[in-house]
């Protein structure tokens, strides 16, 4: 890969799961373009470690890095880490941009390169948290007497739970969503990921 050549978002992926799957080995699931939060936000790749939930923004040589402060703010109410996945072209306002609780990650022409470490996520958000989750999973945790209610009084009935309870239905939840689709990508990736194993990771998008 050269400076001259566009890096385009797919590529980057395919580099970023690669370089996660040397790195993290064991206890280790994937998920591709997941929704989550009020604002039906997606998250381009989320990474399920441990308990802990990864959230990777990609910024490739044809994005638009205006929008990347937002998209970092709302990825902060919801996972333990955030990283940004970007390339040579943005790499210096990307590091102007992020606060330094943020990861950075470059692209190179070596493959994955870390720029900065990411640090925990300490002010996740309840709401946020729990319009992440299907309300059916949910409801499979409440008494028979509240599975008639909609799917705004089931969130109601976790609100007063501690952050900790919450964030581990959150875990569990994206560990359903996903776990099928890795365990069926990585049958079908060869020795490093292609662009086109990569729809094999993604889940459903919609959320009760």
């Amino acid at each position: 890969m050269k400076h001259s050549e566009i890096v385009y978002a797919e590529y980057i992926k395919s580099q970023t799961i690669d370089f996660l799957m040397n790195d993290i080995p064991d206890n280790l699931y994937i998920g591709n373009e997941v929704m989550y939060g009020t604002k039906r936000k997606l998250i381009d790749l989320l990474i399920l470690d441990n308990n802990k939930l990864i959230g990777i923004e990609i910024k490739a040589d044809n994005d638009d890095l205006r929008r990347l402060q937002e998209q970092v703010n709302e990825s902060k109410k919801i996972f333990d880490y955030i990283i940004v996945c970007t390339t040579f072209a943005h790499l210096e306002k990307t590091k102007q941009i992020l606060p330094d609780d943020i990861g950075i990650f470059s692209v190179n022409e070596q493959g994955i390169k870390k720029i900065r470490k990411p640090k925990r996520q300490k002010s996740l958000d309840k709401t946020e948290l729990l319009f992440s989750i299907n309300s059916n999973f949910l409801r499979k945790n409440l008494s028979s007497t509240t599975h008639n209610i909609n799917s705004d009084e089931v969130r109601q009935h976790y609100i007063k739970e501690s952050i900790s309870k919450i964030h581990n239905l959150f875990f569990d939840y994206m560990q359903q969503k996903v776990q099928s689709k890795f365990k069926l990508f990585l049958q079908n990736r060869g020795e490093v990921t292609h662009i086109d194993d990569i729809p094999l990771l993604s889940s459903s998008l919609y959320i009760q």
